[in-house]
């Protein structure tokens, strides 16, 4: 569930991602059909907007598409050390 990487594509271009799901208490994994949050860092710079849809494909099939809701400050990755890379925890917003 944590550091999975493969390519996601988007808009006219597509780029190698890390996958870190951000699953509810014992949850390990998700079963087709079930959805969850996902902290996606990509190896290059894109242009990423809230509300863009994303598609994540392997062997030539679509496994899930999905939503940006939220884009967070960039970090500076070895991307040879992508899978092994402990991301930081995003800051809670308090709410208002």
């Amino acid at each position: 569930a944590h550091g999975h990487c493969t390519p996601i594509y988007s808009a006219t271009w597509s780029v190698q991602c890390r996958f870190d799901l951000l699953l509810d208490g014992n949850t390990q994994m998700l079963m087709p059909g079930e959805q969850c949050t996902t902290r996606m860092t990509l190896v290059k710079k894109m242009p990423i907007v809230e509300g863009q849809s994303f598609t994540i494909r392997e062997d030539r099939r679509t496994v899930a598409t999905g939503i940006i809701t939220k884009a967070l400050k960039p970090l500076l990755v070895d991307r040879r050390k992508l899978n092994n890379l402990v991301i930081p925890e995003a800051k809670k917003q308090k709410k208002q």
